[in-house]
């Protein structure tokens, strides 16, 4: 059978060459992440040298370059003379990136010698990318002589920021803390106390490390940081809803896989509306390997009985620990959740439930979805819940289910809107019901998705669709969740 590019090559001869370069520029970068992640295939490059010399497209191309050669060693080095010999300035400087991923967890020895020529360089752009680097490619190493070259690097000007310098050696010894290195990364990320510093550069230093030192840097940092007596000059530079986003995020990374203990701390935390925004989408992160019994109880009641924001992170963080288990009373708790008053408790538990019964099948949950697909506050969650529910199962009526929500949204478009999230899920969900499965199905369906520049779409169908919902949906109909990774996610 044919890959993807291949399909829709042949599927696409009829157009004219301005919109099957639009096909090709809506799914290039997916279609090769996906399909090349980590294997150091030369022949990746192929399909990412027109988007290389882009000027609009080259920095997401060299972050999928990355994801390509990421691991591979110092062999995959000979294949990425396009990166470091090419005589483009703009390409050359950050060539770096590309050849730090490529010896991403090799020993210490490779990691320092190959990038010693950039960490000396005389550039400071380049060395400031070297920095940040050199920390991505040794995470958690723990090697001393790493941190002896980072802190020789700050001493030669121009040198690199302190702070950027502490990152690098946090990342270094991420998990495996000492007094020393504590010391530090406390020292040059925080210099004056007066001032907040990133938090996250420092409580990387607990991620995967024994409790003591969570409690360390909690207590050190989190309490300090949130004290509401700032001065002046701190309140102006560093305001409430960047502290307390800050404090959630920095616990997201040195609580993950702690379970309650971190997730409760983050509830203390969340005074702003960011911070609750945030904690959606981070504080899953907690709850990574832990068991069941430890927590879905506490988190069944804050779901329950918690006030609005705890009730629909507590949801989501529900979803995440019974991830496919189809676990009957989890499902029942988030339908309920469901039908409750407030539509973002509502649009947390479909998201929770997403995950909770990915692939079961559920038809008393696809009438709840199709039912809340119509409702504004919920539509987005419910048409990607109802895909999740059906994952990978092929079902043409719940595809039929999906084509009919795409004709009723686009026949009442919301003035004013220059996008439609309704829109685009819909054609996630159809790339979530055939995932894996190769099917010829769905792909009219999502090409009619895809932007074509010649084809003159009112101002908002065009937005939509330009989000590149439709070219997910059409690469994940080709590749098993297995090798899609996050894109499911996502």
């Amino acid at each position: 059978m044919n890959d993807l590019w291949k399909n829709l090559e042949e599927q696409s001869r009829t157009w004219d060459a301005l919109n099957r370069q639009g096909l090709a520029n809506a799914i290039w970068a997916d279609y090769v992440t996906v399909r090349f992640r980590r294997t150091g295939d030369p022949r990746a490059l192929e399909y990412l040298y027109p988007y290389l010399s882009n000027a609009r497209t080259r920095n997401r191309a060299i972050k999928v370059a990355c994801d390509v050669f990421e691991g591979r060693g110092t062999r995959a080095l000979d294949a990425l003379t396009y990166f470091t010999r090419n005589p483009d300035l703009y390409m050359k400087d950050r060539a770096i990136n590309v050849v730090a991923a490529a010896v991403t967890g090799s020993s210490a020895d490779v990691i320092i010698d190959t990038l010693s020529p950039y960490l000396d360089s005389k550039n400071l752009f380049i060395r400031n990318q070297a920095v940040r680097a050199v920390g991505r490619a040794a995470k958690g190493c723990a090697d001393q002589r790493i941190v002896e070259k980072l802190q020789a690097v700050g001493q030669v000007a121009p040198s690199p920021s302190d702070e950027e310098i502490a990152g690098a050696i946090g990342s270094v010894f991420s998990g495996s803390p000492t007094e020393d290195i504590y010391s530090l990364v406390l020292k040059m990320a925080w210099p004056d106390r007066e001032r907040l510093p990133d938090l996250a550069v420092i409580s990387q230093l607990a991620q995967g490390a024994d409790e003591a030192w969570f409690d360390r840097i909690c207590n050190d940092l989190l309490d300090r940081a949130l004290v509401p007596e700032q001065t002046h000059e701190d309140r102006n530079r560093f305001s409430h809803k960047f502290r307390h986003r800050s404090a959630v995020r920095s616990l997201s990374l040195s609580g993950k896989g702690r379970g309650m203990t971190p997730f409760e701390m983050m509830l203390r935390v969340r005074r702003t509306r960011a911070a609750t925004h945030h904690m959606l989408s981070v504080a899953r992160r907690c709850f990574d390997g832990v068991s069941e019994d430890a927590c879905v109880p506490s988190l069944s009641d804050l779901a329950k009985t918690g006030d609005v924001p705890t009730q629909r992170v507590a949801s989501i963080c529900l979803g995440h620990v019974m991830k496919g288990k189809d676990d009957e009373r989890t499902v029942g708790l988030l339908s309920d959740l469901c039908r409750a008053d407030n539509g973002s408790v509502r649009a947390a538990a479909l998201r929770g439930l997403a995950m909770a019964a990915r692939s079961s099948c559920d038809e008393t949950l696809r009438s709840l979805c199709l039912s809340l697909a119509r409702e504004s506050e919920t539509a987005r969650e419910a048409i990607l819940t109802l895909g999740a529910v059906f994952l990978g199962s092929g079902r043409g009526d719940v595809f039929e289910d999906v084509r009919n929500l795409v004709v009723s949204i686009r026949s009442r478009p919301v003035p004013g809107k220059k996008h439609s999230k309704p829109l685009a899920a819909c054609y996630l969900a159809a790339g979530f019901v055939y995932l894996g499965t190769g099917s010829l199905e769905p792909v009219d369906f999502l090409l009619d998705g895809i932007p074509q520049p010649m084809v003159a779409y009112p101002q908002w169908q065009r937005n939509g669709w330009g989000l590149g919902a439709a070219a997910r949906g059409l690469v994940m109909t080709e590749f098993p969740e297995s090798v899609l990774g996050t894109l499911v996610e996502r």
